[in-house]
């Protein structure tokens, strides 16, 4: 039933016709490399903005580790002991003595008090930048457009050449022998 259906659909869809100009620009608008990369840069410009607009928020890093086994480091006349005489866990190697763990953890957070005026410059410019590029892909639009319509017209010209050609001896060929050869 389905493929019924399918068969059905097929033979009262219109039959596919040719690319016009405009579908041929459109796509060029949308495909053409220098258009893509225009919307690359375009994008890239973009998130320069952002990130200038969310300068002045703070910068937070975090560090953190846990270690071990890590091996036991006394002296071995307890605290006021001679530094130079350790325990013999101290002195056997890893796993001699008592073991331990190591935990570390340190959180750094950066923000920005007085930054003569570089961050409402910095906003500003990201703005002057997002606004050029934009300019430059649709210049990169146009000018795909322009190129497949140039390229669209030639082929046009091209493929009715011969038939515009006789036309024109058609028409000259009466004409050219009333005035008499030269």
């Amino acid at each position: 039933m389905l493929t019924f259906l399918l068969v059905l659909a097929q033979a009262a869809a219109p039959a596919p016709k040719g690319l016009t100009l405009r579908d041929l620009q459109e796509r060029a608008r949308n495909n053409d490399p220098r258009v893509r990369q225009a919307a690359a840069q375009l994008e890239n410009a973009q998130g320069k903005r952002d990130e200038a607009d969310w300068a002045f928020f703070p910068n937070f890093q975090t560090t953190a580790y846990v270690a071990g086994p890590t091996q036991e480091h006394r002296l071995a006349g307890g605290d006021n002991g001679d530094p130079r005489l350790l325990t013999p866990g101290s002195t056997g190697g890893l796993f001699h003595g008592e073991q331990g763990v190591t935990a570390h953890a340190e959180v750094q957070a950066i923000l920005p008090i007085w930054t003569f005026g570089k961050l409402t410059a910095g906003k500003s410019a990201a703005r002057h930048l997002v606004n050029a590029t934009e300019a430059l892909l649709q210049r990169a639009r146009d000018q795909a457009a322009f190129d497949v319509a140039r390229a669209y017209w030639g082929y046009q010209t091209a493929r009715n050449a011969d038939q515009t050609v006789q036309k024109v001896r058609d028409r000259l060929g009466p004409q050219r022998w009333k005035a008499g050869p030269r």
